[in-house]
This record gives C-alpha cells, sequence and structure tokens, in this order.
C-alpha cells in the first residue's frame, strides 16, 4: 500500500516539474480520456490562474482574475510555444494585486 502511494506522489511531483514556476502550482488535473492536463498556479501576489496543456504542444487560457488584464495574453487566450507561457506566467506572477 505504501508503494502506491509513493507512486502517486512521484507522478504529481513529475507533473509540477513538467511546468514552469512548478513552486506555485496548486494542483494538476489530468484528464486521461483526451491527455489533456488543467494546471493551476498561485503566485504570491494572490493571484490565481489556471492553463489547458493540449497533447500537441499549445496551451489555452481557462481562467485568470478578472482584474488581470496582460496583452501578452493574445486575442483568443491560446499560447503555442512554450516562451509564450512562460512570458505570460512571469508577468501575471510580477502583476500588482488589485
Amino acid at each position: 500500500m505504501a508503494s502506491l502511494s509513493s507512486n502517486q506522489f512521484d507522478h504529481s511531483l513529475a507533473l509540477k516539474k513538467a511546468y514552469p514556476f512548478e513552486k506555485y502550482i496548486i494542483h494538476v488535473h489530468s484528464d486521461s480520456d483526451t491527455a489533456n492536463q488543467l494546471v493551476s498556479w498561485q503566485f504570491p501576489n494572490g493571484h490565481i490562474v489556471q492553463l489547458v496543456f493540449f497533447g500537441n504542444g499549445k496551451a489555452e487560457l481557462f481562467s485568470l482574475p478578472p482584474s488581470l488584464i496582460l496583452p501578452e495574453e493574445g486575442e483568443n487566450g491560446i499560447f503555442y510555444t512554450e516562451q509564450e507561457v512562460l512570458l505570460f506566467l512571469r508577468n501575471v506572477k510580477q502583476a500588482e494585486k488589485n
């Protein structure tokens, strides 16, 4: 039984390390049917952001505080590269809390 818990913990840790700003990740939900993952971050400024990561390498904005508007999120909230995701999360982390 302890082995199962250890494996689940290792899997959860591996998922967190797959995404930027891992120390701020508060939840990762994996959809076994689609292989998509919903990742939630909470930054020290209190902002909570959620992105859905698709198997094809794209990510899409799932939720963002209404007070936070960042030009880098694009018109449709879709990110095509890891660099776009990293820039977006960095801007959320640095944003002032309203």
